[in-house]
């Protein structure tokens, strides 16, 4: 996973993102750290499926790990829903070099369901955002 940053809503976010590997097919997927992480917390889980599918992204929370701490922002549910929304809205993520299709609304989010905040923001983005369920 290399180590890559973005400004989103003039905060600098942390992200790392997988190589493109031989036969690994076009699928975006998105690691979700806990509250108190970063997205080192993955180990080498995103790297091993980057062998079957690219982009594979694990972003640091806005508040945590390499990115930004913003002072003023409440840190709700919803505040980390809307981060999360721009994070797959991104193109300057998940645009490959080699590729110019935009396939960012089709993101898996995989995430540390046991932490109940990160779970819950994940759940309010898919209810108000996916229209695909699997």
């Amino acid at each position: 996973m290399k180590e890559n940053r973005v400004i989103l809503n003039d905060f600098h976010i942390r992200y790392l993102k997988s190589e493109k590997h031989n036969g690994s097919k076009k699928k975006n997927i998105l690691f979700i750290h806990g509250l108190g992480s970063s997205s080192d917390r993955w180990g080498d889980i995103p790297d091993a499926l980057s062998r079957y599918f690219y982009p594979i992204v694990a972003v640091d929370l806005i508040g945590f790990g390499g990115s930004d701490k913003p002072i003023t922002p409440e840190y709700t549910i919803e505040y980390f829903s809307k981060f999360i929304r721009e994070v797959i809205s991104c193109k300057q993520i998940w645009r490959d070099d080699d590729c110019c299709d935009d396939d960012s609304h089709k993101t898996i989010i995989i995430g540390h369901l046991g932490v109940i905040y990160t779970g819950s923001f994940a759940l309010v983005y898919i209810a108000e955002y996916t229209i695909e369920y699997f």
